[in-house]
């Protein structure tokens, strides 16, 4: 049975500088396992200001596991018009974009946080690891991470709609996300963010993020889709060859991440600097 008690923010946000308050967006399709455990850690970090949970037709316990978080609902769509709809309705400056898989914690959080604001950036964008301890998820990750390091030593910092930290008015200037790119339209918006203004990538911590994905698909199949969006987007082309398929994963994979979770003590995820 589901824990019904409401679960308010954290209240340590009071005394936090208002610039320094966020907005979270998250887009959701019936994402109750993952949304639940994505939402207990924001609660818990003063930064966040609100929630905004743009829904796309759910038909699993995501809204009602929002409505316990006390999350504001707003209709969605895919993951870029569920963004759009989300920011626009954002009451703060700073907007965090996360997915309902993402696992964002407080000294993540902070430390783009602060990055965005000593060195005036439009965007900070997060490195991933996957929840979970199979070699080859591990791999998977730490090509993508390479990835995004490369293209920030190079001057062009990437990010990934699992979490990025982007300015209100930044985002408004550039018309936000580009509904009519499917597939990753989030390296799309990190050229047009640059194009406004720097952007960074937060290179001494990182996001969890699930690994479900290559539950469904041979990794390398779907890696190497990867590879193509990836290059389409550096050519700046908005077409993505191959369709990308949104499905609804088992719920036998979030309680796999959850014992995993467990075995995190404090869920670090900060390297020594």
């Amino acid at each position: 049975m589901m824990d019904e008690t409401p679960k308010p923010l954290c209240t340590e946000r009071n005394s936090t500088d208002a610039a320094d308050l966020c907005s979270v967006v998250i887009p959701t399709l019936n994402e109750g396992p993952w949304l639940a455990r994505s939402l207990d850690e924001l609660r818990r970090i003063p930064n966040v200001a609100e929630i905004i949970v743009a829904d796309g037709g759910s038909v699993d316990a995501t809204v009602a596991i929002a409505q316990r978080y006390g999350c504001r609902i707003v209709s969605g769509g895919s993951p870029a018009r569920g963004r759009n709809i989300g920011a626009a309705q954002a009451e703060r400056e700073l907007i965090l974009f996360a997915d309902a898989d993402a696992v964002v914690t407080v000294d993540a959080l902070t430390a783009g946080i602060k990055l965005i604001h000593r060195y005036d950036l439009v965007a900070v964008f997060f490195p991933l690891r996957p929840l979970s301890s199979f070699r080859a998820d591990r791999l998977a990750y730490g090509i993508v991470d390479f990835y995004l390091r490369m293209m920030a030593c190079l001057g062009m910092p990437q990010g990934l709609g699992s979490c990025m930290l982007v300015r209100k008015s930044a985002f408004i200037r550039i018309a936000g996300f580009d509904e009519g790119i499917r597939v990753s339209e989030d390296l799309e918006i990190s050229n047009r963010l640059r194009q406004v203004g720097q952007a960074a990538l937060a290179k001494n911590t990182w996001v969890w993020v699930s690994a479900r994905r290559l539950r469904m698909e041979n990794p390398w199949v779907f890696g190497a889709k990867c590879l193509l969006w990836a290059t389409l987007r550096l050519l700046r082309l908005r077409t993505s060859g191959i369709a990308y398929r949104w499905v609804r994963y088992p719920e036998e994979i979030a309680t796999d991440e959850a014992a995993y979770l467990k075995k995190i003590t404090n869920l670090p995820n900060r390297r020594d600097a």
